[in-house]
């Protein structure tokens, strides 16, 4: 940086390397100082993004991440990041959307299954949806324990569930 101080690609490495140290403060300055040169620089405001959502800043990674998707389509992997800021900041329905968007893209994401399964949870207790994504994540990902355990609380919840609407209801 010393020698090509105006080199962009050198900078947006720096504050890349910054969230890598886990120096967030940092990263976060670093794409500000960037953005206010460029306001166009998308790859400055996704890391800005980053950085805001290892500080817990939800609300403005998202907003950070709002502002890069407009100035360029999001993939997959960036979209699984705003949903699960969503999930963070308990908007779970738009957390929904928008992983429903990732897994029609990339239908073997796990993360994307499993942050879904949560939102699910979340916003309705144990559910068949919840259960589904469960499952989904144990099909592509079986070593996942975590996954094979919850999957066989889901199904002991639900059938509790059932049993109980069935008692009532007679």
């Amino acid at each position: 940086l010393a020698k090509k101080p105006d080199n962009i690609l050198l900078k947006l490495q720096h504050a890349e390397l910054m969230g890598l140290l886990r120096r967030f403060d940092d990263q976060v300055a670093e794409a500000n100082m960037l953005i206010k040169k460029n306001s166009k620089l998308r790859d400055a405001y996704l890391i800005r993004a980053d950085g805001e959502a290892n500080q817990k800043r939800y609300a403005e990674a998202l907003a950070s991440f709002d502002y890069a998707f407009r100035l360029g389509a999001p993939t997959p992997k960036l979209l699984l990041s705003k949903a699960r800021c969503l999930k963070n900041e308990k908007r779970y329905v738009e957390a929904v959307e928008t992983l429903n968007q990732v897994i029609a893209a990339e239908p073997s994401n796990v993360s994307a299954y499993d942050c879904r399964a949560i939102c699910f949870f979340r916003l309705y207790g144990a559910c068949p949806q919840a259960l589904q994504d469960m499952e989904k994540v144990v099909l592509l990902d079986p070593s996942d324990t975590k996954a094979v355990a919850l999957v066989s609380d889901l199904k002991r919840e639900l059938k509790t569930k059932a049993l109980t609407s069935a008692t009532q209801a007679k």
